[in-house]
């Protein structure tokens, strides 16, 4: 994980002559997950494209994370609208896939986004305003589908098979609690959760290394976004830094 992260970041480090040349790539994610989401909205099931829905509210959720840090980063009005529609249409598509943890990551994200530009309020508006429309898209979930994303008790099977994963890992963890069973062992169950499989692999030193990980990013990410002009793209793609991890 963390050797694929150091490689994606020297990639992106290396190859732009200038912080322009960033931009294209930026609209391409927006594109293709407005492409996505009509996917999602017409398939109506768990699979779309191939994927499943956690892989596709994954990909939808970074999708909307920059269609709207570029939405606030433009000043200009035909850009915003279409960025705008972008955004409505990706986060339809999020919603239709009922994939709860990217909808949550989003929900976070956005608030950061419009934390960090000082348009918490604004935010609160646009959502107002496209509340009808993902009231709509949520009727037109099927009722089944509808159930089984509220579904929080205990006893339901999605929710049963997380507390069995985390005794599973809480198992390993105890094994060797100060540096883990190895890396690895994610491979051997559905690893959902992040923290109990860190413990379970790498012990409280591994999960005190990535938590710190983190947060030197963050520190380092949002002093750097503070100290750029208030809609360069180099302030955006700080901002994208710190939400997309």
């Amino acid at each position: 994980m963390v050797n694929i992260v150091l490689l994606a970041s020297l990639i992106a480090a290396i190859l732009p002559r200038k912080i322009e040349d960033a931009m294209p790539a930026l609209r391409a994610i927006v594109v293709v997950g407005a492409v996505q989401a009509l996917a999602s909205l017409a398939g109506g099931g768990g699979y779309v494209l191939g994927l499943h829905k956690n892989a596709t509210g994954a990909n939808l959720c970074c999708a909307l994370m920059v269609a709207v840090e570029l939405w606030c980063q433009t000043t200009d009005r035909r850009r915003k609208r279409w960025l705008g529609a972008a955004a409505l249409l990706i986060g339809s598509g999020l919603l239709y896939s009922l994939s709860r943890g990217a909808i949550l990551s989003a929900a976070v994200g956005i608030g950061v986004i419009l934390a960090i530009h000082g348009r918490l309020l604004m935010g609160v508006k646009l959502a107002a305003i496209a509340l009808p429309l993902l009231v709509m898209v949520w009727l037109a979930i099927p009722s089944q589908r509808r159930a089984s994303a509220l579904e929080l008790d205990a006893d339901a099977w999605n929710i049963k098979a997380r507390y069995q994963m985390v005794e599973y890992a809480y198992g390993h963890f105890q094994q060797s609690p100060w540096i883990g069973v190895g890396v690895g062992l994610r491979e051997t169950y559905d690893a959902t959760n992040l923290i109990m499989s860190t413990l379970a692999e790498t012990g409280i030193i591994g999960l005190a290394a990535f938590l710190l990980m983190h947060l030197a990013l963050w520190l380092r990410m949002g002093l750097a976004a503070r100290a750029m002009p208030a809609n360069s793209l180099a302030r955006s793609l700080c901002v994208l830094g710190l939400v997309l991890v």
